[in-house]
């Protein structure tokens, strides 16, 4: 779709913003043209505003902007490891904008590191922070199934979160999933290292427990002893399945995964 004619034919050399008089209702851009309201007028003007890649990274009026970008940087990468970290507990399911809601989450994980300056905060700094870890454990990593509604156990961790004991609360049972005969139970923990920006990640084998029969104590223990030094991230997995004969086959609705941090051992 072209711009009206009378936008197009505007003199090449003058940078100028029209007001619109009468026109078809219209927002956004045409032809490299700016339609939007300002102050209750129509206004019409040329797009870009000088935000080229060049611009960005030279100009001093872009300092801000660079700033931005680096601390966006930062949580973009924070969010991606932690998601690596963690992912193999849920392998290629899809989780409806994890990636978008986690990046919210370390953009405010970021604005924890009161110790840097405007530009330099770190997410993997704020992360470590009383605050930022709450947060961590806060944030619901499966929306359709939280983890909080799903898993009927209380869960206790160890002193260096190897091993997690799961004792069933009273009266307690797993939502009932048409189809689901059993459920996958499985622990990850990722520690933080933020001096390395980077996750060391750990897992138990996965346990199968029938719904019909819940004991009343499960353990999960990580197949490698956790080390490192830094903040313990530990995670939960629940996956709905069907068992036939020996065989688990693992449901793939939206409602069959529920994953949370179930507690931070430091």
């Amino acid at each position: 779709m072209l711009a009206p004619k009378w936008l197009r034919d505007k003199p090449k050399n003058k940078r100028s913003m029209a007001k619109i008089k009468s026109l078809f209702e219209i927002k956004g851009t045409i032809d490299g043209i700016n339609i939007y309201m300002l102050n209750g007028q129509w206004v019409a003007r040329k797009a870009g505003g000088g935000f080229t890649r060049e611009a960005i990274k030279r100009k001093k009026t872009m300092k801000r902007v660079r700033q931005q970008n680096s601390e966006f940087a930062s949580a973009v990468d924070t969010n991606m490891k932690l998601r690596h970290a963690v992912g193999f507990l849920w392998g290629n399911f899809k989780f409806t904008y994890l990636h978008s809601r986690m990046q919210g989450l370390m953009q405010r994980i970021k604005d924890l590191d009161k110790e840097s300056a405007f530009g330099e905060r770190d997410a993997f700094k704020g992360l470590v922070t009383e605050p930022g870890l709450a947060e961590v454990q806060a944030f619901t990593y499966s929306p359709l199934a939280p983890l909080e509604t799903v898993l009927p156990y209380t869960v206790t961790m160890g002193e260096d979160a190897s091993k997690i004991v799961l004792q069933l609360e009273e009266g307690g049972s797993f939502p009932k999933m048409e189809a689901a005969t059993h459920v996958s139970l499985r622990l990850g923990v990722a520690v933080v290292d933020a001096e390395g920006h980077c996750f060391d990640r750990f897992g138990s084998a996965a346990v199968t427990v029938s719904l019909d029969s819940l004991p009343e104590t499960l353990q999960l223990t990580t197949e490698k002893p956790v080390g490192g030094m830094g903040p313990k991230l530990v995670f939960v997995r629940v996956w709905y399945g069907k068992q036939e004969g020996d065989k688990l086959t693992l449901l793939r609705n939206k409602e069959a995964v529920s994953v949370g941090c179930v507690g931070v051992v430091k």
